[in-house]
């Protein structure tokens, strides 16, 4: 019993007892050394790691996001959805990745540096490509030079190896977990299909917000992208799970280049071989074909061309042994159209006295949404034209119409330049400003000048030299002054 220390608790013990009960501090040299290999990490990667925010319209609250669950609806269905996410910079020159469902229909996307602190920098951001089958997204910000983190080589990580998530868990920016891999090669059913994607499984906590941040190792390298849990709650129960680095890398070459990602097919339906059938065939292991792919009743595809039929059995790919599902379905999606890959098979011999013919199939992947004459759906990323000027629109509020002045909350007699559209990503976005303010001065190289209407504002930026900095001073719709910097591009 120590009771010492129970009267220190009560404010009753001596000084001198308390210092002879107390045991001495653990000093592990192994824990004390991946602590320190921890916090290291963190502090070189943080800068690294953003925070994503969306606005979305409310008819998104009926999507349903892998990972982070839909957004609330709004009580109003005209007001716009918040989302929250996480994203890292992988290029120096202002890309960023997260997943595809943090900004799936995002009508504005700002991405904070240092959400935690109070030097929080608020970065206007868009989408330059996307992949909605493996949930990735690389977005663009107007800043160079940033910090960035290195992708890992995910084939060679080992299940109980360390593991590290950076995230915004419900709103909590910057938010570090601990764990370990649990497992490796996971995939998941989406809408009844399983995934292609052989995804890392860790027990470092995953939650609403977390979707997009990095899986690191105790290097700081990205081993993964943190895009869904297993949850009955929605909360984290341990099992999450990461695109793997190197599926990053295969695709990122093509999310930059805001092409479409486009998958090999090889038109065959087929189940895992149970063990002792495939001893029975003389195999280790192996997929049995239940068919190929049809149309109308016929045949098709790559598989079928090539000369396979339904009953034989996969037992390699160009020389490979496959004898999982999960093998084969990350090997070809790794795989694009046009790549010619050897299908091993072995073909029961119902006739002969062999047991099995053991035969190579050369053939070239096809792409699903052609051969089986399939919508490949909608694929459009927005137009990137250089944005010149401020990126504002304005209007002397006189001069708008009724439902502008109900939005806006304005009886159309104030003075200024009421602000009417922002362009995304343009200086004014970057600025922070939104329809419904009221520029009423504006100050370049220390000298404001009175803006009374919309024309004073156009003639103000018409003279305003390329690169410079704006400070405007703006009134909202209860006529309370607030301040914004905005900075015009340089040419």
């Amino acid at each position: 019993m120590r009771f010492p220390v129970l009267a220190v608790c009560l404010g009753l013990s001596t000084l001198s007892a308390f210092a002879q009960t107390t045991p001495p501090p653990v000093s592990t040299p192994a824990l004390l050394a991946v602590q320190n290999d921890v916090t290291q990490v963190v502090t070189r990667v943080k800068p690294s790691v953003v925070t994503v925010v969306c606005e979305k319209p409310s008819s998104a609250a009926k999507d349903v996001d892998d990972g982070d669950g839909p957004p609330m609806p709004p009580t109003d269905p005209t007001t716009p959805l918040s989302s929250l996410g996480t994203g890292w910079v992988f290029r120096a020159d202002g890309l960023i990745i997260t997943n595809y469902h943090v900004v799936r229909d995002a009508t504005s996307i700002r991405v904070l540096f240092n959400a935690d602190s109070e030097d929080v920098e608020r970065v206007a951001a868009r989408v330059i490509g996307y992949d909605p089958d493996s949930d990735l997204a690389v977005l663009k910000v107007n800043r160079t030079n940033l910090p960035v983190l290195e992708l890992a080589d995910s084939d060679v990580v080992q299940t109980g190896q360390w593991a590290i998530a950076v995230g915004a868990p419900f709103e909590q920016p910057q938010s570090v977990t601990l764990g370990v891999l649990s497992a490796t090669g996971r995939h998941l059913d989406k809408n009844g299909t399983p995934s292609t994607i052989a995804y890392l499984q860790t027990d470092a906590s995953i939650n609403p917000g977390n979707s997009g941040g990095p899986l690191l190792d105790l290097n700081g390298r990205v081993v993964g992208l943190n895009t869904a849990i297993l949850s009955p709650s929605r909360g984290s129960a341990g099992i999450g799970f990461s695109i793997p680095a190197n599926t990053i890398k295969r695709l990122l070459p093509v999310l930059v280049a805001g092409k479409q990602v486009k998958r090999g097919f090889v038109g065959v339906q087929y189940t895992r071989l149970a063990p002792s059938v495939a001893r029975e065939f003389g195999l280790d292991g192996g997929l049995q074909i239940g068919a190929l792919a049809q149309k109308k009743g016929a045949s098709i595809g790559p598989a079928n061309d090539a000369g396979v039929r339904a009953g034989d059995i996969i037992f390699g790919v160009d020389g490979r042994s496959i004898s999982t599902t999960e093998e084969f379905r990350g090997l070809i999606g790794t795989k694009a159209p046009g790549d010619k890959i050897t299908l091993n098979i072995a073909r029961p011999d119902f006739t002969g006295t062999t047991n099995v013919q053991k035969l190579a199939f050369p053939l070239v992947l096809g792409e699903r949404t052609v051969v089986m004459g399939e919508d490949g759906g909608n694929f459009s990323i927005p137009t990137d034209t250089p944005i010149t000027g401020s990126g504002l629109s304005v209007s002397d509020a006189k001069s708008l119409t009724d439902k502008q002045k109900t939005d806006f909350k304005l009886k159309g007699t104030e003075s200024g330049a009421v602000v009417t559209d922002i362009v995304p990503a343009s200086p004014a976005d970057e600025a922070d400003l939104v329809a419904g303010l009221r520029i009423v001065r504006a100050r370049q190289s220390g000298k404001w000048t009175d803006i009374a209407s919309a024309g004073d504002w156009k003639a103000f930026e018409k003279r305003s030299s390329p690169g410079t900095h704006l400070l405007l001073q703006l009134r909202d719709p209860n006529d309370v002054t607030v301040f914004r910097l905005m900075v015009l591009p340089a040419k």
